[in-house]
């Protein structure tokens, strides 16, 4: 007698900061690293150019005359290791926003949880255990330590892996971007709230 495979859980996807936790400390981060940046390679123009269509190779110029000894991708690993260290310095625990660890972990007995997050493979098991997060997603899909911020591979990543998911729970632009083109049905974190208890 054989058993029909029991069919997996749809998968809800989101991601870490701006759900999890307060962007702040991320935001921060950022532009404290952005005009330590500017100051060190002399550039200015690149602490006011992340909206251009030219930011990552402004960054990358930068990045080069900064760390003239180091091959592309090692000036990768080490400013974004800067970073997330930065960031985790920065957040508090009040940052941590308990109401939607509550919300997502009802939804666990119905739903796979999904993190998509650019934060590094290296760095995200700080960031979980700061939040009590560590044991918490059923899938983690994140950037490597020496590729760039760029969500989209993560998205290309996670569904090579894993499929589109059910529903995606995000707050930026580039996240509902990416969904509109894939079809996948996108929820803002306020719309998630208030419909949480009936997903």
């Amino acid at each position: 007698m054989s058993k029909t495979p029991r069919a997996k859980k749809p998968i809800i996807a989101t991601t870490f900061s701006g759900v999890f936790v307060s962007d702040r400390a991320f935001k921060e981060a950022h532009k404290i690293g952005m005009k330590e940046l500017a100051d060190k390679a002399k550039m200015p123009e690149i602490y006011e150019a992340e909206q251009s269509p030219d930011y990552f190779q402004k960054v990358e110029k930068a990045l080069e005359k900064v760390y003239p000894n180091l091959s592309p991708k090692e000036r990768i690993v080490k400013r974004r290791a800067i970073y997330f260290d930065r960031v985790l310095d920065l957040m508090k625990k009040e940052d941590i926003d308990t109401d939607m660890i509550n919300y997502f972990g009802h939804l666990k007995k119905k739903y796979r949880i999904a993190l998509i997050t650019t934060i590094s493979s290296k760095a995200i098991d700080k960031f979980l255990e700061f939040t009590g997060l560590l044991d918490f997603f059923d899938i983690i899909v994140t950037t490597e330590p020496d590729e760039k911020d760029d969500k989209r591979l993560v998205w290309e990543r996670f569904i090579k892996q894993h499929g589109k998911p059910h529903l995606y729970v995000g707050d930026s632009k580039r996240d509902f971007e990416i969904c509109s083109k894939k079809g996948i049905e996108f929820l803002t974190v306020i719309e998630f709230r208030e419909c949480a208890q009936e997903i």
